[in-house]
């Protein structure tokens, strides 16, 4: 939030509120201000879209000479192409040489300033009263510069979903050690709101055990399990197996309570109950017999999707 003409605010800073990926950048930020000391940090607007995909997605740093240059690592390695890196003017902080605007500057140690209300991808207005302080050292950019936002609402305008849905599964798979776990989709819905998965059920008791092995791992407030069959990103067909599967006293499980996320003294936001809710929307192992689906099952659609331009089809 611009205060003025060399001020900016910066929320965030809680520790280890990231801890799935290591330390932040307000791990960094506290670290050095416990030490009375300032902290470089380069605002980057307009770079390459894969670099946007990889910041909002969990990678984790590494520890080696160039230390948090893993996002950079992960959107070089699915461009097929090195992110090229430029140094700063004002520090040796490290930052895409194609970036349309550079803002450099340094965070304050222990001063603090409002900022806010801003919406929320929770849905609600957020504001921190005690948000760290930039002072602005130098700005950089190219010539009639382009950059872009996000109108940050119930549904934020960019793909959070594929952020973070393919990387939650592989860590889910990780942590829980169930392989037979098919896909994990994060959809849109408030922070940390739902997680759908599909999955191979082999027993009776399997879905409570992958909610539970999830809940272990990760804090979140609803999870719906559902057959591989399943198409976790088409909420109808989700809906239909939840109304058709789930019985409200057998298939409605009460989770763990969990801690409310930490937050920075003077940082206002709405913290919705943090208690886990699961639905088994599975069909094996209930005690009626379901029917087969009406759909086409994935062991036609891919084979068929893998020759579609052979067979000339739009």
């Amino acid at each position: 939030m611009i205060k003025d003409k060399q001020t900016l605010s910066l929320s965030g800073g809680v520790r280890g509120r990231d801890s799935s990926t290591g330390p932040g950048g307000g791990d960094h930020i506290l670290d050095n201000e416990a030490q009375g000391r300032p902290t470089p940090i380069a605002i980057v607007m307009g770079t390459d879209p894969l670099v946007t995909l990889a910041a909002g997605s969990p990678v984790r740093p590494n520890t080696g000479e160039l230390e948090g240059s893993m996002e950079y690592e992960a959107a070089g390695g699915w461009r097929g192409e090195a992110t090229k890196l430029v140094k700063c003017e004002t520090s040796d902080l490290l930052v895409p040489a194609d970036s349309e605007v550079v803002i450099e500057g340094e965070v304050v140690p222990n001063e603090r300033t409002e900022e806010g209300p801003h919406g929320e991808s929770t849905g609600f207005y957020g504001q921190n009263l005690a948000a760290f302080v930039i002072k602005v050292k130098a700005i950089t950019h190219r010539k009639d510069p382009l950059t872009y936002g996000l109108i940050c609402q119930r549904v934020e305008d960019y793909p959070r979903q594929l952020l973070r849905s393919g990387s939650m599964q592989s860590r889910l798979i990780e942590r829980t050690g169930k392989t037979n776990i098919r896909e994990v989709y994060f959809p849109e819905v408030g922070r940390r709101g739902m997680l759908i998965v599909s999955a191979d059920i082999q027993s009776k008791e399997e879905p409570r055990e992958i909610m539970e092995a999830i809940w272990d791992a990760e804090a979140w407030r609803w999870i719906i399990v559902v057959d591989d069959d399943c198409n976790v990103r088409d909420w109808e067909e989700v809906m239909w197996r939840v109304v058709s599967a789930a019985e409200p006293d057998d298939h409605v499980i009460f989770g763990r309570e969990f801690e409310p996320t930490p937050r920075l003294r003077g940082e206002v936001d709405f913290t919705p109950p943090r208690r886990g809710m699961g639905i088994d929307a599975t069909m094996k192992f209930k005690d009626n017999d379901f029917p087969p689906v009406n759909k086409v099952g994935r062991h036609i659609m891919e084979p068929v999707a893998a020759r579609w331009d052979e067979f000339g089809l739009p």
